[in-house]
């Protein structure tokens, strides 16, 4: 029989966010231990888990935190997304859908073969194939926290629709006063990462962090 002190603790895992699955506990005798993904289902057979758990993988909008185009490269991008992740409560490895001149989203991200939601469970494309096939069931333009991004900026990608490189990306996303490739926020279209070409120096633009 499951503890009072793990019925809250699903429930409140359970209320609204992606982050209800990811720490769920267990109690064996005055021991707590921490069960993750893999472990979950045995742990509470029968439980239904939003968003389908482990078949899905979540992405979500980061908007603010720097200065235009500079982000201090691949790696720094990748930081802020685990960063805003950690900080809202949401486990794993998390990255940005960004490119540089030598390396691109598709090389870098993991491919999931599962759906890729939103924060409120709401599907994207149902595998890595569907979203570099050039088009989106919904838009990305949910934040870490559940909140709607602005629609009137964009996120830097400095990707194709395919998850290939394109051609600019400010200075391998290290210069404002270069140009990159951003996406515009909520379409559906290929535009939604090859959106337009755009100065670096503008601070307004955001990120999209994908789960990996």
């Amino acid at each position: 029989m499951e503890s009072s002190a793990n019925q809250q603790e699903i429930a409140a895992k359970d209320s609204g966010t992606a982050s209800k699955y990811y720490e769920v506990f267990a109690y064996k005798g005055a021991d707590q231990i921490q069960l993750m993904d893999d472990d979950l289902d045995q742990a509470m057979p029968g439980y239904s888990w939003p968003c389908g758990a482990d078949q899905t993988k979540f992405v979500f909008t980061l908007d603010g935190g720097w200065s235009g185009g500079n982000l201090g490269g691949l790696s720094g991008a990748d930081t802020k997304c685990q960063t805003a992740a950690a900080d809202a409560g949401l486990a794993g490895v998390w990255k940005a859908w960004l490119s540089d001149s030598s390396t691109s989203a598709a090389t870098r991200l993991n491919h999931w073969p599962g759906k890729y939601v939103l924060l409120d469970c709401t599907v994207v494309v149902n595998s890595w194939d569907d979203l570099t096939d050039g088009s989106l069931q919904h838009g990305i333009c949910m934040d870490q926290n559940g909140g709607e991004c602005p629609i009137n900026r964009g996120p830097w990608t400095g990707t194709n629709a395919d998850g290939t490189s394109a051609e600019t990306n400010c200075g391998n996303w290290q210069n404002d006063s270069a140009y990159g490739i951003l996406g515009f926020a909520n379409y559906t279209t290929s535009q939604w990462t090859s959106g337009t070409n755009y100065n670096c120096d503008n601070p307004y633009q955001f990120l999209i962090c994908f789960e990996q």
